[in-house]
């Protein structure tokens, strides 16, 4: 507002420049007063353009922070998911191993130690599967915010661009 002001100023001030220019002689006091309001006005464009210039610089960095949150959330389940899967490769091992020592003729108390031990591992599998599942969905839901994320950060880094290149060198 103070700008807008600065130039309503100046350009009273320029309207009652004339008679002093029109003294001088050889000078275009209409082609100078003319020349000046040129100048005024696009002062007052670029003035009026520096709030929404302001704004979207503001609105990229929130976006960029949005995405970062989203790429660290979405980097933190593919961890959790990439040490579950190993978790199960152990597992599935282990319950190899136990079958395999069941075959082999061995006493009745370490066979149902070995059929126990069979039998949790199982179900810690099956619970690890589970868990697997839920995890891959997070993964998948958070690959498409970031997604979202990136879109969004670009449509607004191009407007910045399309700000950028209307403004006068």
């Amino acid at each position: 507002m103070r700008k807008i002001a600065v130039g309503v100023l100046a350009f009273l001030m320029l309207c009652s420049l004339p008679p002093i220019v029109a003294q001088s002689p050889g000078n275009d006091p209409l082609g100078a007063l003319l020349v000046e309001v040129r100048l005024i006005r696009q002062a007052l464009e670029r003035s009026a353009s520096a709030p929404q210039v302001q704004l979207l610089g503001t609105r990229l960095t929130v976006q960029n922070a949005r995405l970062q949150s989203a790429m660290h959330d979405h980097e933190a389940v593919r961890s959790a998911l990439q040490k579950l899967t190993t978790s199960i490769t152990d597992v599935t091992a282990r319950i190899d191993e136990v079958a395999g020592d069941l075959r082999q003729t061995v006493p009745a108390i370490e066979r149902k130690q070995m059929e126990n031990t069979d039998k949790a591992l199982k179900s810690e599998l099956a619970s690890l599967h589970g868990q697997e599942s839920t995890l891959r969905a997070r993964e998948a839901e958070l690959a498409a915010a970031v997604a979202a994320e990136q879109n969004q950060w670009l449509l607004l880094n191009r407007r910045l661009d399309e700000i950028e290149r209307s403004l006068p060198r």
